[in-house]
């Protein structure tokens, strides 16, 4: 290993060293996103929600845009239903990690099956801020 050799994997070390540190402040950040999205009984609070926007759709990364778009045509489906359509052909757990990315960002909120609409109580079903109406204002 020549001098150079030597040097450009110690700049490299350095910059792995700086990306650990972003990561770990990402993580905090999100967490944090993640507590003031959620009220004190634990429950998303969906008038916190965005609803999706072009631009938004635009600026999300191709593995977020493609299940945000489904989510605006669905406005309420399970991971499966996501996995499964011919657009993502993804696995359920590939699709449950993309939609909770959604989730944390604010775009989607998620919930239980609800019995009295025919769904399954057992499944998580997400939907978008349109689905749900919006806190009336007084």
């Amino acid at each position: 290993m020549t001098g150079k050799d030597l040097e450009i994997l110690t700049e490299i070390n350095e910059n792995l060293k700086i990306l650990n540190k972003k990561i770990d402040r990402l993580i905090e950040l999100q967490e944090k996103l993640r507590v003031n999205l959620t009220s004190s009984s634990g429950v998303l609070r969906t008038d916190l929600l965005k609803p999706i926007d072009a631009i938004d759709l635009l600026n999300l990364p191709d593995r977020l845009r493609k299940i945000a778009s489904l989510m605006v045509e669905f406005n309420r489906a399970t991971a499966d239903q996501i996995a499964s359509h011919e657009s993502i052909k993804s696995t359920r757990e590939s699709a449950s990690e993309r939609l909770n990315e959604l989730v944390t960002l604010g775009y989607l909120a998620k919930e239980r099956g609800r019995k009295e609409d025919g769904e399954n109580p057992r499944k998580t079903y997400f939907y978008t801020f349109t689905e749900k109406e919006e806190p009336e204002e007084d």
